[in-house]
């Protein structure tokens, strides 16, 4: 094990930026124990990115990337304070790991590697799972933002080092350089792991939107399903995002967005919040996921812990206009769907008018389903889809060919969300 420095001095005293970079696989966001802000909910705190040739050197694992200059990065004294307690985690996962070596029972110890290891075992990450959720899922009150739950992975990790497939839904925390200069070591912690609640709801969205993408073989053809990949410098990661494959870019812009591994720029993004984020929060998050010409739509459900066997629940759908240049966001859609409806205090969260937030749902735009079957209905436009979606690379001396350009009712229809599955999804859990 390399030794522990608790120096708060960093490799390039030029550079007061943190070396680390923020991994995660990008699936559930619920939150175990309650924990209603850890690392993500601490340091996604948008702010744009500075003009600077000097960059802090910490990467999101979970999606892709684009040079622009108006996506949300890291704010500098978010950084500094992580940078100060990333040495205090290293020291108290030490501390327990020799603790729990030396008493009966149970025992997790971290990985100790080499720099030249970029994958770790699956029994190991296995057991780092294990013990995350042995910690963590009693914990019953809300922590401080700004203690995060973590636990140890593995030291001395190489610096190039990515979540596999093995790596499922948890979200990482990988720190290159931790140390003063000259006695440093990487350390990777995990730093969430998702529960059930969010994760029923989420799976079952991404069924439906996987098996509409599917069904066309025009979004099958031009557009990813994937988009669960890592990310790029701090940017928000989303649950879901749906956008061209790299030959289907618009060539005749600059789609290329470096928040998700210079993949062309999302048209379409999901979230789902249950315990860690508020209305506040979606908003700030949605602001900067539709700041990009390119993002068309936002679709997000908010979900609230149960009372007294009620439940409510919220399902907001911002987007731009069809033009082409039509950069408008407004509410499409906004749907009190849960056992009980939201509260006046819950709408004024929707509500509030503020520069870093997406537009405001109005307490007159809320519907609340009836017994007829199209109250609970969302439909999600095929159109921002496909939106400067193109054929292919243009031939020299032409212009773009758009998808769009050849494509109407009879060869598409929207995706029709029912907002009663995803009601039974989570009265499922909660029963």
């Amino acid at each position: 094990m390399a030794s522990l420095v608790t120096s708060s001095e960093y490799n390039s005293a030029s550079q007061d930026a943190p070396k680390y970079r923020k991994a995660a696989s990008v699936d559930d966001r619920d939150v175990i124990g309650r924990r209603k802000a850890g690392v993500d909910d601490v340091i996604e705190t948008g702010t744009p990115e500075p003009n600077s040739a000097v960059r802090p050197h910490h990467k999101h694992i979970e999606s892709s990337a684009s040079p622009s200059n108006d996506c949300p990065c890291f704010g500098e004294e978010i950084l500094d304070h992580h940078r100060e307690e990333a040495e205090k985690w290293l020291a108290d996962e030490i501390n327990k790991s020799k603790l729990s070596y030396l008493n009966s029972g149970p025992s997790y110890s971290p990985l100790e590697c080499t720099k030249k290891d970029e994958t770790i075992p699956v029994d190991h990450l296995e057991k780092a799972f294990k013990e995350y959720k042995r910690r963590y899922r009693k914990l019953s009150v809300a922590v401080s933002d700004r203690t995060p739950l973590v636990v140890l992975v593995a030291t001395g990790l190489s610096p190039k080092w990515t979540p596999g497939e093995n790596t499922g839904s948890a979200r990482f925390l990988l720190f290159p350089e931790l140390g003063a200069t000259g006695n440093t070591t990487s350390a990777l912690f995990i730093t969430y792991m998702p529960g059930s609640k969010h994760g029923a709801v989420d799976s079952w969205f991404v069924r439906k939107l996987s098996t509409w993408h599917d069904r066309h073989q025009i979004l099958d053809q031009y557009l990813s399903s994937g988009g669960l990949s890592s990310g790029g410098y701090g940017h928000f990661q989303p649950d879901k995002r749906i956008f061209p494959f790299k030959d289907n870019r618009d060539h005749g812009g600059r789609d290329i967005d470096r928040a998700n591994e210079n993949n062309p720029y999302s048209r379409f993004i999901w979230e789902v919040e249950y315990d860690n984020r508020d209305p506040t929060q979606i908003r700030e998050r949605g602001k900067a996921y539709l700041t990009p010409h390119y993002t068309r739509l936002f679709f997000a459900v908010k979900l609230y812990v149960p009372v007294n066997g009620t439940y409510k629940a919220a399902a907001v759908l911002w987007g731009k206009g069809d033009g082409d240049n039509d950069e408008t966001v407004t509410v499409k859609k906004a749907v009190s769907f849960g056992t009980a409806d939201l509260s006046d205090e819950d709408k004024n969260e929707f509500f509030q008018r503020r520069a870093d937030r997406l537009v405001g749902v109005c307490v007159s735009q809320w519907e609340r389903p009836q017994d007829d079957a199209e109250s609970w209905l969302i439909p999600l436009p095929y159109l921002h889809f496909l939106f400067k979606v193109s054929k292919g690379k243009p031939t020299a001396g032409e212009g773009a060919e758009y998808v769009l350009d050849d494509v109407g009712d009879e060869d598409i229809q929207d995706l029709v969300i029912d907002l009663r599955g995803l009601a039974r999804e989570y009265e499922n859990q909660i029963e």
